[in-house]
């Protein structure tokens, strides 16, 4: 077994992810964006903006939303981001990936 990471070891793990990215949290998965909730990386807010941001950009070509409510997705998460200080979950906070963490 495996011991639990540190928050250094999650913050270089969801840095190494964004690197991938290109700073882009919409193509994070929702464990990563939830750690950074936790560690403080990111708010609810900023993650909405993303998603927002790809949407406006790709949705005339796939045609995959047919209404964005973004003024309204901007108020709750602002709303989160006040409510809960940046965290709107509580969760156990664990990115290890690989064999080891399905033994977990």
């Amino acid at each position: 077994m495996t011991s639990p990471l540190s928050h250094d070891q999650h913050r270089r793990i969801l840095h190494q992810r964004l690197d991938t990215h290109g700073d882009d949290l919409s193509r994070l998965d929702a464990s990563s964006l939830s750690a950074g909730y936790a560690l403080k990386l990111w708010t609810p807010t900023r993650v909405v903006e993303a998603f927002l941001r790809r949407i406006a950009a790709r949705n005339e070509a796939l045609h995959a939303y047919v209404d964005v409510w973004a003024d309204d997705a901007l108020k709750a998460a602002r709303a989160a981001t006040l409510l809960f200080g940046g965290f709107p979950i509580d969760f156990p906070l664990d990115l290890r990936i690989g064999p080891d963490a399905a033994k977990s």
